[in-house]
């Protein structure tokens, strides 16, 4: 007889419960560009125009706009559902804990993303709805947390207004159809967009779903829903944290540098993010890179760094991706770093 597999169950994940908290959610640029931001620009995300599209500027402002909310609204629809779903079948207070972990850092990634929609005067009651309910979502999760962290047994006294609060978050489609009506908008399915940021001298062709993130002064987008794994572990390692992401920086060098010296550092800069377990030649816009593989296995992820050195600078182009969806990303990377154009930054 054959003995049949046996399943492997990968243990929940260790939460800290003494240093839980539920990250700022910063949703206007005016909270966004407080002290660290300064009048740094930001990647901004451009919708690439279909061809044969047409109307004046108000329906061509409304258009961009929509287009802009739709992924976003996809994915905060998705984090809601997926929370709330653990929430319900959550048992303990580490079960509960780790539903305020992972909901929590989506929640500051959302509230960052609707800080950079293209706004119009018709928009900005829709956007100002959607501030509230993620700000208010913000709020329960973090009083939760306390009650979680201080008052064992009792997290749970808050689930009327969490229900409340879902009610606004997945009304959130209701009211983007009523504002793409009302502004006499037709369509507006996700569409590719160029991310640019001139501080860092790059932009680059992102996917349709895909939401621009504000970060500093790095470049972060999201994957779609469809990609992420709504859990603690698919946040991915204490040093990611993005879930399904790509983020991209720039470090300056003393001259001379060059991509053999970058080689050398990568490795160090990386090691919170597991043991490299790939190293390969590749092509970061029309310039010589490598490519590494770093797996932390201990959360079922891999982080992908393809690397270039463009004069003195080092280019760093890093994608986050549970290794359910390995091919998925590696491909998808391999197409971000052939659209890559670098200017003076």
């Amino acid at each position: 007889m054959t003995a049949s597999a046996t399943a492997v169950t990968t243990p929940p994940l260790e939460v800290d419960m003494v240093s839980l908290t539920v990250p700022v959610c910063r949703t206007t640029d005016i909270a966004s560009n407080g002290a660290g931001f300064g009048t740094i620009p930001h990647a901004t995300p451009t919708a690439i125009p279909e061809s044969g599209s047409s109307g004046g500027k108000d329906a061509t402002d409304a258009q961009a706009f929509a287009t802009s909310f739709s992924p976003l609204v996809d994915a905060i629809v998705a984090t809601t559902g997926a929370a709330d779903a653990a929430w319900d079948t959550a048992v303990s207070d580490h079960d509960l804990a780790r539903v305020i972990m992972f909901e929590g850092r989506r929640l500051t990634h959302l509230c960052s993303a609707l800080s950079i929609l293209p706004l119009t005067t018709e928009s900005l009651g829709l956007v100002n709805i959607a501030a509230r309910a993620l700000n208010n979502r913000r709020a329960i999760l973090s009083e939760t947390a306390e009650l979680v962290k201080n008052q064992p047994g009792i997290g749970r006294s808050m689930d009327a207004e969490r229900q409340d609060s879902s009610a606004v978050l997945t009304g959130l489609e209701s009211d983007l159809d009523n504002f793409a009506n009302a502004a006499g908008v037709t369509s507006f399915a996700s569409a590719p967009f160029t991310a640019v940021n001139p501080l860092l001298g790059v932009r680059f062709d992102a996917p349709a779903g895909w939401i621009a993130v504000r970060n500093g002064i790095d470049i972060v987008i999201l994957a779609p829903s469809s990609q992420q794994v709504y859990s603690a572990r698919g946040l991915g390692p204490d040093a990611w944290k993005l879930g399904t992401a790509v983020r991209i920086r720039r470090f300056r060098n003393n001259p001379p540098w060059e991509l053999a010296d970058a080689a050398i550092t990568v490795d160090a800069l990386y090691a919170r993010l597991g043991e490299r377990v790939d190293d390969r030649s590749t092509s970061v816009g029309g310039v010589d890179g490598l490519l590494r593989i770093y797996e932390a296995v201990d959360r079922d992820w891999s982080t992908y760094v393809a690397a270039a050195v463009l004069d003195s600078v080092t280019y760093l182009f890093e994608y986050g991706c549970p290794d359910q969806s390995e091919s998925t990303c590696v491909n998808e990377l391999s197409r971000l770093t052939e659209s890559v154009v670098f200017s003076d930054g």
